[in-house]
C-alpha cells in the first residue's frame, strides 16, 4: 500500500473494525486523516472506532469535528448525539438529534435513538412520539415496535401499549423481552392468565430473565396457582 493511498486506509479501517480489530482500525483512520486532515467521513468513521473501543470522550472530539466541518453530515450528528448520551450530557445530545433530524427526518435509527434519550430524560410523551415515527417508518422492525410499547405503558395508554407490543410479538416471535413486556401490560389490565402465558415464553426463548419470573410468580398468585 502507497502511504498516500487515503482510500486505501479508510477500506482497510472499515474491514478491521467489520472483524473488530479495533486498535488497527483506529491507526488506519488516523494515518487517513494525516492525509486528509479535513474529511468529515474519515472523522466519523475513527469517531465510530473510538466508541466501539470504549473511548467514547475522544470519538466525541471526532464527532464534533466531522459537523464542524460538514454541518449538513446527519450521520455523523447522530453518532455524536449517541455518544454525548452515553457521556450522561443529555441536553447537549437532544439538541443534536434535532439537529440530525432536521437534516434527515426519514432516519429510523435517528428517531429511535433520540426516543431513547428522551425516555432516560424523563420526556415520555416525546419519546413516544419519536418511536411512533420511527414505526411509521419501518413498521416491521419489532425492537422500535416493543420500545414504543413499554413507554406507552409507563404512561398508561395500556390499550395503545397492548397493541404495540402484540405488534412486536407477531413480527419477532424469538423476541423475549416483547413477550415479557407484554405480560406486564396484560397484567396491569388484571388479565393475568394472559400474562403468564407470555411470561412463559419469555422464559423458555431466555431463561436469564430474573425478573419475569418474579413476575410470573405474582401472576400465578392471582390466579390462586
Amino acid at each position: 500500500m502507497r502511504p498516500d493511498a487515503t482510500d486505501a486506509r479508510i477500506n482497510l479501517g472499515t474491514a478491521l473494525s467489520h472483524t473488530g480489530r479495533l486498535p488497527e482500525a483506529i491507526a488506519q483512520f488516523g494515518e487517513a486523516l494525516k492525509l486528509d486532515p479535513t474529511s468529515a467521513a474519515i472523522r466519523n468513521n475513527l469517531g465510530n472506532a473510538l466508541t466501539q473501543s470504549g473511548r467514547v470522550p475522544e470519538a466525541i472530539v471526532q464527532y464534533e469535528e466531522a459537523v464542524r466541518l460538514q454541518p449538513d453530515f446527519a450521520d455523523a450528528d447522530v453518532n455524536l448525539a449517541n455518544a454525548l448520551t452515553r457521556v450522561g450530557r443529555l441536553p447537549e445530545a437532544l439538541e443534536r438529534y434535532q439537529t440530525a433530524l432536521r437534516l434527515q427526518p426519514d432516519s429510523v435509527d435517528g428517531r429511535y435513538d433520540w426516543g431513547l434519550a428522551l425516555v432516560q430524560a424523563g420526556r415520555l410523551a416525546e419519546a413516544a412520539d419519536q418511536f411512533e415515527r420511527a414505526t411509521a417508518l419501518a413498521p416491521n422492525n419489532a425492537v422500535i415496535w416493543d420500545q414504543r410499547g413499554v413507554v406507552l405503558a409507563e404512561e398508561q395508554h395500556l390499550a395503545e401499549a397492548e397493541a404495540c407490543l402484540q405488534r412486536a410479538v407477531k413480527l419477532a416471535p424469538r423476541l423475549a423481552d416483547a413477550e415479557a413486556n407484554l405480560g406486564q401490560v396484560l397484567l396491569l389490565e388484571q388479565r393475568p392468565r394472559e400474562a403468564i402465558a407470555c411470561y412463559e415464553n419469555a422464559l423458555r426463548l431466555d431463561p436469564s430473565l430474573t425478573a419475569v419470573r418474579q413476575s410470573l410468580d405474582r401472576a400465578r398468585a392471582l390466579v390462586g396457582r
